[in-house]
């Protein structure tokens, strides 16, 4: 797994971060004092006998498996030069900036073309730079430090301080290493954690250890001074209902070419997840345009009793029309089974089911693709979610609203989250009703001696935006984007980066984002008939068959499972569960009683939360 860390010193302190194990780092070390950065290969860190630390600002930083040579993170340090750079990502718009900035090095490092663009445009630079990145900047001429998080929020920068002294890293284990930040319990983090794949940035499920948002940035100045800026907002005022159904879906077309192509630009066995729906089957489609060998990978499930949750024949179609090396794996339980440790240390945070996300990288690993392409953030820039198709009917009913809360629950999960969304008071409400795992009430009884908490606020206050006149569709879809760093990005960035595997992210280019909030909403959604604009789009390229309302995804079977092959194991591990002073025994009981057969993932969210426990605090 590659990444920065590294402390940035606001105290007079001498403490240093140490060495992370092997499967999280090592590589190369750095020192910052002043105007020098000294790189010591595989080497501790030697501090200068002269060096005075109360005048003196500087950090200590280690970038792991990190390699000059490509575009997967760089650095660049020049004792001539007032810049130095250290980056963990990818730029895909390199040649303009190069031109723009008038860098003469054709070949030049993303390091170097960020070193030298700060040293143009300052932080006016970093909403020009397109790709994901997490990237530490040092100004020398004003020893000043800078932190900085791409707009797609793919990579993370998550930070602690600490005694005065500003810890960060690009994932929370490197932060935990050594016990320099302590695993606790932030209550807030857990009792969201509890409804979401992850608490809202920029809260985390540890105590001290927040993540620094998409599009901003950390500014350390001179004076020791820390604050957050942000460099770009979710364009929430760029949408142009005057767009035709043609012309929406011709710039969205146009920009996801040129996406494509942008970030294909550099790199060399390129593969892309293919389901049987819509979103990968465009960009496996697309990305055929530009590379002839083109590995799709689709994975599915051994047990012939869920074999009818397979979408490997229906993503075969449109592989078949591009002569895709289309490369099929399946699984039994016991094969995801044996890695649930490992995929609970790299979730971080209490995950929500078993991931397949983890076995799709791992499979590229195993086919030696480099490049992973794939379609995330689709559904959340265009409407995939079956939540928009109740909105008109929670809007005409808020009237009666004390009524509906009075249903009963259990019935079914379906009712269950249609219940508790008609409850909600605004949209914010709404999405988080329906997005939530396990609802406000339930936590309630789950977590009785937590006084008064609830992830309303926490929605509002972290997904703050002026969306009082925005109609209930784009408030809606705002929401989901906002959230898109939360869930599956996080998660897959961490996965891949754990294979060696480098993910790419076509829907998350700075112009596709854009076209996306141009598009009127009505282009998107329409009553239950969902992404409209986008299956304008792919019906020119990919199989029919996978413009149906009947997409499966890459979701495991997780009800089947805790009833079957994983009963013992789950009931074993709620039991485990009951003995933390967190929760009521009767509440654990209950959840598993009333949804077992119902809804797996609330059973599964409890198993997890008490693995993380496990792996994170109990050490």
């Amino acid at each position: 797994m590659a990444g920065l860390r590294g402390i940035i010193y606001l105290s007079n302190s001498k403490k240093t971060l140490p060495r992370q194990n092997n499967n999280v780092g090592g590589g190369r070390m750095g020192f910052y004092e002043q105007d020098y950065f000294f790189m010591l290969n595989n080497q501790e860190l030697k501090f200068c006998n002269n060096f005075d630390f109360k005048t003196n600002f500087f950090a200590y930083l280690s970038s792991f498996k990190l390699d000059n040579k490509t575009n997967s993170g760089s650095y660049f340090i020049d004792n001539d030069f007032p810049i130095s750079v250290l980056v963990d990502g990818e730029l895909y718009n390199t040649k303009s900036l190069v031109n723009e900035i008038g860098i003469d090095n054709v070949n030049a490092s993303v390091a170097e073309i960020i070193a030298k663009g700060f040293y143009h445009f300052n932080d006016k630079l970093f909403c020009k730079l397109n790709g994901k990145f997490s990237i530490c900047i040092l100004d020398k001429k004003t020893n000043t430090y800078y932190l900085v998080r791409d707009r797609g929020g793919v990579k993370n920068i998550f930070y602690s301080i600490v005694n005065n002294d500003l810890i960060f890293g690009t994932n929370i284990k490197s932060l935990l290493v050594g016990g320099l930040v302590k695993s606790d319990v932030d209550i807030q983090g857990l009792w969201n954690a509890i409804s979401f794949p992850c608490p809202p940035q920029p809260q985390t499920i540890f105590k001290n250890i927040k993540a620094l948002e998409r599009g901003s940035y950390i500014k350390i100045s001179a004076d020791k001074s820390v604050e957050i800026n942000s460099y770009w907002n979710i364009p929430l005022d760029i949408e142009n209902i005057s767009l035709t159904n043609k012309q929406s879906a011709d710039m969205l077309e146009n920009s996801l070419k040129k996406s494509i192509e942008y970030q294909m630009q550099t790199g060399n066995c390129f593969g892309t997840l293919l389901s049987g729906g819509v979103d990968s089957p465009l960009i496996s489609a697309l990305g055929s345009m530009y590379e002839s060998n083109l590995t799709a990978l689709t994975m599915g499930l051994s047990d012939p009793v869920l074999a009818h949750k397979n979408e490997d024949q229906r993503a075969s179609l449109t592989a078949n029309m591009y002569n895709m090396n289309h490369v099929v794996k399946l699984f039994s339980v016991e094969d995801l089974f044996k890695f649930l440790d490992e995929m609970v240390e790299i979730y971080e945070q209490p995950g929500i089911s078993l991931a397949s996300n983890y076995f799709l990288a791992k499979i590229a690993n195993d086919e030696n693709v480099k490049i992973l392409f794939n379609g995330l953030a689709a559904d959340e820039l265009h409407g995939g979610f079956h939540y928009f198709k109740f909105l008109k009917i929670w809007r005409n009913l808020l009237p009666i609203k004390k009524i509906i809360q009075y249903a009963p629950n259990g019935i079914s999960p379906k009712l269950d989250a249609f219940a508790s969304m008609f409850f909600a008071e605004d949209i914010a409400e709404y999405y988080t009703q329906g997005f939530s795992v396990i609802k406000e009430n339930e936590k309630r009884k789950l977590m009785p001696g937590v006084l008064a908490r609830d992830s309303f606020n926490s929605i509002k206050k972290y997904y703050n935006a002026d969306i009082k006149n925005k109609n209930d569709v784009s408030a809606l879809m705002y929401f989901m984007f906002a959230n898109c760093p939360n869930h599956h990005l996080y998660r897959f960035e961490q996965f891949t980066q754990h294979f060696g595997v480098q993910a790419r992210y076509p829907f998350l280019d700075n112009d596709v984002i854009n076209t996306s909030f141009k598009i009127p909403y009505h282009l998107k959604v329409k009553n239950d008939i969902r992404k409209i604009t986008l299956k304008n789009v792919a019906k020119k390229y990919i199989a029919k068959e996978s413009l149906g309302k009947n997409k499966i995804g890459f979701s495991l079977p997780i009800q089947y499972w805790i009833n079957n092959e994983l009963k013992d194991f789950t009931l074993d591990t709620l039991n485990m569960l009951k003995k933390r002073d967190y929760f009521s025994i009767e509440a654990i009981d209950q959840i598993y009683k009333t949804y077992h057969n119902k809804s797996g993932a609330k059973v599964w969210k409890l198993v997890m939360l008490e693995l993380w426990f496990q792996k994170f605090i109990d050490v």
